[in-house]
């Protein structure tokens, strides 16, 4: 019988589901009518709030009668994520308001869920005001557990890093700590003081809509100038425990989401412009809105193609900032095609014989669209555009338009579309923030047509709700994580600071791009902006290194720093990049958000692979006191610190790397690293760790940033011969280290790369 045989399988998920919430790291447990608690290994971490929801009456919550708890059932079932088990709640008010509440326990222990679910449309919801919510549920108390003592983080603002200052990070429930509304979380983390317990509350599903504010709770739901809630709409929200720390539990956290929708890393892996050397027009480049005097940019930027066809600096693809498209009113988008006065003849063309000559692909900017756009219907164009009303932009409505740009963009080489001004979008078109699915749609369309044409899309100025939506579309391969890169600037004194938004792009994996650099202190008066200097280029250099985004100077010909910019790569151009992208340690949100126990700075760590051999490394820069970094800290991606004998080392100069400057030190489990307090704001420090091998330890290539590699360094044997990766004809240096009794030496070995091939040994000199 086949119910039976149903009936008997549902038994038994709930069965397991009830056992599992008896042993759950996480659990949710659902308290009488609507209240309900989170606990972390059996402590209480939340509260519930209220749960209530906007109509044309007004509020209707289970806190003031309002809304009442009409039934209660149980069951079970499985997504991506795993089993789990249900209780539904369906609530009612006297007007015939009805939606339900959902909460899911996962019985993996460290997933839970809540949905609302509304069966009937609700119409003028609308509280006009995009940094509240119409919905709540889930909502917490925001009053201390009285069981733990938390922490907060919030990722918010532009560039998911509020420009360049960092997450919000508070002790909990400090509003200091939770940047609510359109422009704030979710996600929101919580950690606990006196462990690495960390929660994560984020958004599950329409992540463009899906809000977080406060009132007098901490509330979960839907933005609060949607006008409507359709019929059948649902909405849910993750929470997800880990207890490996922040950064591995964000990582965690995203690979839940994208386990969920399916993303892989096929597209992010295929990306051209996260695996070589690039050049960047974008602001702050000395070539910004800025072309050589008496020349447009075609004979501009060929003079910076065979500049570097000279010095033999490898650029491999080029990034085209606003200056080429025609704009309208307000700055917006009128057609996106090249000015004759740009690329002559204009056009496709003008761009065609631009790409011909230099070969390089294309990472092409937008903007917004503005309300006159050529492509628009209201305005003799041939796509459905959103209504310009008052509106200064508009956005396209129909994937039609978004296969036709990007397929006619391919004739002159765009492989990766960048959507700029994403939160100015958001904000400026009123169907985004007024309609509940207008805002996805758009999205979804572009990623569409992107994926068909074998592009990719970096996402610029977003919030992150932008860049949690983006787990829902592959070609998105990476996104900007901190402000425009100015020199001079307050902001372009502090750009570099990636190491928290990089955090939350990397769980999405998203790689964050730092944004152009100079790699020439002073370029002079003719530069984008004039008689500004940038004193700190070479860590302007490691940082766009350390990210694993695109690595992009933006220097005027006669400016390029070809020794600075070989550091970031091979001959080739090939990047010499770390596993995954730098990022403040632990320790750093804790000292934020308790004002003691962590780092007084920065102290980013990441890691490469080699063998499956790990080597980690350590950036620390803008010290107020000294830091003894501990061995078990370098825990990023794995559930214990390093083990076996390894030391660390430096280049204790490294603006000019020389090698008489190498420190080798030992760094174990009883032997913290010393990292010196900053001798001023500008001074930073590189260590690298490496495993002794019967006193031997292989030090790498320490002309590049990244001594070891994968792209540099293929193998090590057992007798430490090193087979190294570049371009034919290229000599690579690898250094070593021998360690014995207390003493250290070190010694260089080379090899020359024949003739077609890609590789050469280094015997080990000792």
């Amino acid at each position: 019988d086949v119910s039976l045989l149903l009936t008997s399988k549902m038994a038994v998920l709930l069965l397991l589901a009830i056992a599992s919430t008896a042993w759950a790291q996480l659990s949710v447990d659902v308290i009488g009518s609507g209240a309900y608690t989170v606990k972390v290994n059996g402590n209480t971490w939340l509260n519930s709030g209220d749960t209530r929801v906007h109509t044309k009456q007004g509020w209707l919550s289970l806190s003031d009668g309002s809304l009442t708890v009409a039934s209660s059932s149980q069951a079970t079932g499985s997504d991506a994520i795993g089993d789990y088990s249900c209780t539904t709640q369906v609530l009612k008010a006297s007007d015939g308001t009805t939606f339900s509440t959902k909460f899911y326990q996962y019985t993996d222990g460290v997933n839970a869920a809540f949905e609302q679910s509304y069966p009937v449309a609700i119409p003028d919801t609308s509280v006009n005001n995009s940094d509240l919510v119409i919905s709540a549920f889930p909502s917490f108390a925001t009053q201390p557990s009285g069981d733990v003592n938390l922490g907060s983080v919030t990722w918010h603002g532009t560039f998911i890093d509020d420009s360049y200052r960092g997450p919000a990070i508070a002790e909990w429930p400090s509003s200091d700590g939770l940047a609510t509304g359109k422009s704030g979380g979710p996600p929101l983390a919580l950690i606990d003081q006196k462990s690495d317990d960390v929660l994560v509350v984020s958004s599950m599903s329409n992540f463009m809509i899906a809000s977080m504010a406060t009132d007098t709770h901490l509330d979960f739901g839907i933005l609060g100038s949607v006008e409507t809630i359709p019929k059948d709409y649902s909405i849910k929200f993750l929470l997800h425990y880990s207890d490996q720390g922040l950064n591995n539990g964000m990582t965690a956290w995203g690979k839940t989401l994208r386990k969920l929708y399916g993303k892989t890393s096929e597209q992010r892996e295929n990306d051209q412009t996260l695996q070589y050397l690039g050049y960047n027009t974008d602001h702050g480049a000395y070539y910004y809105y800025n072309p050589l005097i008496g020349g447009n940019y075609n004979a501009t930027l060929v003079a910076v193609y065979e500049s570097a066809k000279q010095l033999q600096i490898p650029y491999k693809y080029i990034l085209l900032d606003s200056w080429w498209y025609y704009k309208g009113p307000h700055d917006g988008v009128l057609n996106w095609t090249a000015m004759p006065s740009i690329f002559p003849p204009g056009g496709n063309r003008g761009m065609e014989e631009f790409n011909a000559i230099t070969q390089w692909p294309v990472i092409g900017h937008n903007r917004w669209w503005s309300a006159e756009t050529t492509y628009s219907k209201e305005n003799g164009g041939q796509y459905d555009f959103s209504a310009k009303g008052d509106a200064k932009m508009v956005v396209p409505l129909e994937q039609r338009f978004w296969d036709d740009l990007l397929s006619s963009s391919k004739s002159w080489g765009l492989k990766v579309y960048e959507q700029d001004w994403l939160y100015n979008e958001f904000e400026g078109v009123p169907l985004l923030t007024l309609n509940i699915s207008m805002a996805r749609t758009w999205l979804l369309q572009m990623g569409n047509a992107a994926t068909k044409n074998n592009m990719t899309i970096q996402y610029c100025m977003p919030y992150p709700r932008h860049a949690l939506q983006s787990v829902e579309i592959p070609a998105v391969t990476q996104i900007r994580a901190s402000d425009d890169y100015v020199p001079g600037s307050v902001e372009g004194l502090a750009q570099w600071h990636l190491g928290s938004s990089s955090i939350l792009a990397h769980a999405l994996d998203l790689a964050p791009f730092k944004d152009n650099f100079w790699t020439t202190n002073d370029e002079g008066p003719q530069s984008s902006v004039p008689n500004k200097t940038d004193p700190a280029v070479h860590r302007e250099a490691l940082v766009a290194t350390l990210t694993t985004g695109p690595v992009t100077p933006g220097d005027a010909v006669e400016f390029q720093n070809k020794e600075l910019i070989m550091r970031s790569c091979r001959n080739d151009g090939r990047l010499i990049n770390p596993d995954r992208p730098a990022v403040n340690i632990d320790s750093f949100f804790k000292q934020k958000a308790f004002g003691a126990g962590g780092v007084q700075g920065h102290v980013w760590a990441t890691y490469t692979t080699i063998n499956e051999q790990r080597y980690d490394h350590i950036f620390s820069t803008e010290l107020v006191a000294p830091y003894q970094l501990a061995f078990n800290e370098l825990t990023l991606d794995r559930t214990t610190g390093p083990s076996g004998s390894f030391v660390a080392y430096s280049l204790t100069d490294p603006v000019n790397l020389t090698t008489t400057s190498l420190k080798v030190v030992p760094f174990d489990a009883s032997t913290p690293l010393a990292l010196a307090q900053s001798e001023g704001m500008l001074s930073f420090e590189l260590w690298h760790t490496t495993p002794l091998t019967n006193g031997m330890a292989v030090l790498g290539d320490l002309s590049k940033w990244i001594p070891t590699a994968a792209t540099r360094i293929a193998a090590i044997s057992t007798d430490n011969d090193v087979t190294v990766l570049g371009e034919a004809n290229e000599v690579v240096t690898i250094y070593f280290a021998n360690v014995a009794a207390g003493s250290v030496s070190t010694r260089a070995g080379s090899c020359l790369i024949a003739s077609g091939s890609d590789s050469c040994v280094v015997p080990c000199p000792y």
